[in-house]
């Protein structure tokens, strides 16, 4: 059993994206010595550092996980939205690519969006994939 923790601070708590965050253990136990860390950033990555740092690519609100053990003992402690990646600002910059046939295969956005486009044997575009990593405004 940890007794006090584990704790977590973390520098900055939200902004634009990419986000750098710098995580730092402020756990302690009467129960032994800590001797493993494992860090959950919310976005299927994960750290074995005591104090790492995390860059966020992606716009939203992160679930934080700190579990920490002594070899006997382990405590977990869970922080909801404890990181928010904003929208970049700015303007978008906008990247084709196309097939030898000089039909569109992909166009992706710097903000995250793209669009990934297949073509049948006669040519004809069959299908369409599009993911938006950030949020799309339109008026």
């Amino acid at each position: 059993m940890v007794s006090s923790g584990p704790a977590t601070s973390s520098s900055p708590l939200s902004g634009y994206g990419p986000l750098t965050a710098t995580f730092t253990d402020q756990s302690t136990t009467t129960y032994g010595t800590l001797t493993s860390w494992l860090w959950s950033f919310g976005d299927g990555v994960t750290s074995t550092q005591q104090n790492p740092m995390h860059v966020y690519s992606h716009m939203g609100a992160y679930t934080v996980r700190l579990t920490t053990g002594t070899g006997v003992y382990t405590d977990t402690e869970t922080k909801p939205g404890c990181v928010t990646v904003n929208p970049p600002s700015g303007p978008r910059v906008i990247t084709y690519t196309y097939d030898g046939l000089y039909r569109l295969e992909r166009k992706g956005y710097s903000t995250g969006e793209w669009l990934e486009y297949k073509y049948d044997a006669m040519g004809n575009r069959v299908a369409y994939t599009q993911t938006f990593d950030w949020p799309v405004v339109t008026s």
